[in-house]
């Protein structure tokens, strides 16, 4: 672990870090204080919002201010036209409420490895037991990079392999375990291509990810979305279900493939986006339904939020 003083600088973009960092994208971002703190590529970062952007805190800098501030970039979506998107489903009876009440709300392009690691942890999981079982891995399988307690690298896909299911096991994964050997192991030998997935069709990338045991078409598609930059992407689970029928007036008897495909054809080159947006919405009116108190506080409903 290298010791050495944080530098920090402005990226002046429209971004919500709330409800991009923690919105069921991605699972190593903690809450503090200060904003938000993870690890992106080997770095260390801290980011708030300020009134111009995000001020970021680069704690272990051993690259220069203009490339981590292009991998933030990149990694925070910020290449891509909200305002475009905004313009053709602003006037959505779901997805406009949705773009007015979390307006900055970005699609990650997170690491594929540890992203598809995440998600195959998502299966029948809750995000506080999923960054709980990231988080474990992290600490007991990569590398220190700072002083914090969970800044450490996430360990590559030889590493993992080698761990084996037992020890997947031991640290709280389950059954999930043996997924995320097999992912592992045939990542190391070749046989998925993941970083090369980004630029063949989204099809054929979908079906070779779908090749590793326990990955079937949402948590595929999950991937494509927040790590691929597959924006013809639309991962479908039982929010994106729940809200389907509810707005768009979908029978609840149809399969995930099929609305999928529905969302697809629908949104297009948007894909990835509006599902984000309808999901987020459905997911905090869900919890407010449920639990109320302060999880109300960011219910949109019409115009209002």
């Amino acid at each position: 672990m290298k010791k050495s003083n944080s530098i920090t600088f402005v990226i002046k973009h429209d971004v919500d870090l709330q409800h991009s960092l923690d919105a069921g994208q991605a699972f190593r971002w903690w809450k503090n204080e200060n904003g938000y703190r993870g690890v992106i590529d080997r770095c260390v970062v801290n980011l708030c919002t300020i009134d111009d952007g995000v001020s970021v805190e680069y704690l272990n800098p051993f690259l220069s201010i203009d490339t981590i501030t292009k991998m933030l970039n990149r990694y925070l979506g910020l290449e891509y036209d909200l305002i475009e998107f905004t313009k053709q489903w602003g006037t959505d009876p779901c997805i406009g409420p949705s773009i007015r009440g979390y307006r900055g709300l970005r699609i990650l392009k997170q690491d594929p490895w540890e992203c598809l690691f995440s998600f195959i942890c998502s299966s029948t999981n809750n995000a506080a037991r999923i960054k709980l079982n990231i988080t474990n891995v992290a600490v007991q399988l990569g590398e220190k990079l700072h002083t914090g307690n969970k800044d450490f690298a996430f360990p590559d896909p030889y590493v993992c392999a080698s761990a084996g299911e037992e020890f997947f096991r031991n640290i709280g994964l389950g059954f999930r375990a043996k997924y995320v050997v097999d992912a592992a192991r045939k990542i190391s030998d070749g046989s998925v291509d993941l970083y090369k997935l980004k630029d063949i069709d989204y099809f054929e990338a979908r079906e070779r990810l779908m090749t590793i045991n326990g990955v079937g078409g949402k948590i595929a598609d999950c991937v494509l979305a927040f790590s691929l930059d597959k924006r013809e992407s639309f991962p479908v689970d039982r929010h994106i279900l729940r809200a389907i029928v509810r707005w768009y007036g979908i029978s609840n008897n149809t399969s995930p493939e099929r609305v999928a495909d529905w969302g697809r054809k629908k949104f297009g080159k948007h894909s990835s986006v509006a599902n984000q947006y309808i999901f987020h919405r459905e997911r905090l009116e869900r919890r407010a339904n449920l639990w109320g108190g302060k999880h109300t506080d960011f219910v949109v409903n019409g115009d209002s939020v």
